[in-house]
């Protein structure tokens, strides 16, 4: 093959990188003289045009400043060349070589680049995740930036994007228990990950719950609508239903009702249907943050009430109930 029909012979020539990236009348007039004396050449210099236009790195979204790096050095390669715009001159073909390694290196460079970034998953490419967390006594509002409102129980933990960047989806992850207050976008579903299950909304309100150790994670649902899904079946929740997964036995179960103890403490309220010792243990401590001895372990609990208002009003009478005493010393509550 002819020198003059290889791509490395113009993607070397300075004369022929100006007429790509800045050209001008005189440049366009020596190179289709160029086109025209030299037969064959035609496929090469549209090659070569294409690298070079790929280095202007429109399809790559470099940032200037990197710009500006790689074009440095790749000027400095070609340092030693004549910079004057010389048509007639040749140069040594192990000098076309060196130059053309160089430029080779750059181009690579570019498109693994760019191979990997569009390999990445989405979630990788986002600059920020936020976490919001509760200890236990504490409950927090968040206000996402599409405009939804999330409400934290106490020892739970959500983790978003800061910018919801995604076409199709709004995903949160959440740990613990909350309540989902959810702006309406058509073109964007809102997603919350929850243990094994995942709950997909447009706009609608509801509330899900996910603490470590619990046999299952319910969702709750106030308005809208809902689809709960886990690995093998999804169910569409409307306003008033829940759904319920549990975990021992992998099922994922609807019903026509909402469980106030799972929705009571929205509103300030701590239910308790049926419940054993250790949910009371539990959701008392969670709720007021303190530490419970129970000295009284012989007692069979299976407890009903709804309540609102300080620890000590709560401990009042559920120790009535039981006949048994309480006292409360800094962050420590003994019953007896």
């Amino acid at each position: 093959m002819k020198e003059f029909n290889s791509v490395q012979y113009y993607l070397t020539d300075p004369t022929f990188r100006e007429w790509i990236e800045k050209p001008t009348e005189e440049l366009e007039t020596y190179w289709q003289n160029w086109i025209q004396k030299h037969e064959g050449c035609e496929a090469a210099i549209n090659e070569a045009r294409e690298l070079l236009l790929s280095m202007n790195f429109n399809e790559y979204r470099l940032s200037d400043v990197e710009k500006l790096a790689m074009l440095r050095n790749i000027e400095a390669a070609t340092a030693s060349a004549s910079p004057a715009f010389k048509p007639k001159k040749y140069y040594d073909l192990s000098f076309f070589l060196k130059v053309a390694a160089v430029i080779a290196v750059f181009v690579v460079s570019i498109f693994l680049a760019e191979k990997i970034t569009r390999e990445l998953p989405p979630e990788s490419l986002q600059v920020e995740h936020i976490v919001k967390s509760t200890t236990a006594g504490e409950k927090l509002t968040v206000k996402l930036q599409d405009g939804s409102m999330v409400k934290l129980n106490s020892q739970s933990k959500i983790v978003y994007p800061g910018q919801f960047n995604s076409m199709d989806e709004r995903r949160i992850k959440l740990e613990g228990e909350a309540y989902f207050d959810v702006s309406k976008d058509t073109a964007r579903a809102f997603i919350v990950d929850a243990g094994n299950i995942s709950i997909r909304a447009l706009g609608t309100a509801f509330s899900v719950s996910n603490y470590p150790g619990s046999d299952s994670i319910c969702v709750s649902l106030t308005q809208g609508s809902v689809i709960v899904s886990d690995h093998d079946k999804s169910t569409e929740l409307e306003a008033g239903q829940m759904a319920c997964y549990n975990i021992a036995h992998a099922r994922l179960v609807r019903y026509d009702w909402l469980d106030r103890e799972l929705t009571g403490w929205i509103d300030d309220l701590i239910v308790f249907k049926n419940a054993d010792w250790n949910e009371i243990e539990n959701k008392l401590e969670r709720w007021f943050g303190v530490e419970i001895v129970n000295k009284a372990s012989g007692e069979v609990w299976d407890y009903s009430g709804e309540f609102r208002g300080s620890l000590d009003k709560i401990l009042k009478s559920i120790c009535y109930a039981k006949n048994l005493n309480y006292k409360i010393e800094n962050d420590t509550v003994t019953i007896y």
